[in-house]
């Protein structure tokens, strides 16, 4: 219970930065299909099927982040996890490339696992490839 009202004061603590800022999501991005792939990649990766996740990285991306390096990156901090349970809270946001003035959609997914909590934080393009993905 803690750790859920933690979480919600960090997202609540985020939605007000952001209120402050122009970063809501652009125009070009669907919130739900945005959130719909966020969730099919933790699903993906929390079944250990990196090589799906990998397919789904932007094509400039995928040799940097094949399976393998995927897996060696995130494979023992989800095998600490322990299985997944649910999905427990989300938010989205917009960004854009620092140089490329690219946007891209942002969402952070907070989930249960059996021995505890992950937040994940994906940037995807517009053409919903990813081209972010962090695990906290």
């Amino acid at each position: 219970m803690k750790k859920n009202l933690l979480l919600l004061a960090l997202l609540m603590m985020l939605f007000l930065i952001l209120a402050g800022c122009d970063y809501s999501l652009p125009a070009s991005f669907d919130e739900e299909e945005l959130t719909a792939t966020a969730y099919q990649v933790i699903e993906l990766l929390s079944s250990g099927d990196y090589a799906s996740v990998s397919a789904m990285l932007r094509e400039d991306l995928q040799p940097s982040l094949d399976a393998a390096a995927l897996e060696e990156e995130l494979g023992p901090l989800l095998a600490d996890l322990g299985a997944f349970q649910s999905f427990t809270a989300s938010a989205t946001a917009g960004t854009r490339d620092k140089d490329t003035k690219e946007p891209y959609g942002v969402i952070v997914v907070a989930c249960r696992y059996q021995n505890g909590s992950a937040d994940y934080t994906m940037y995807f393009d517009e053409s919903m490839a990813l081209v972010g993905l962090y695990l906290k």
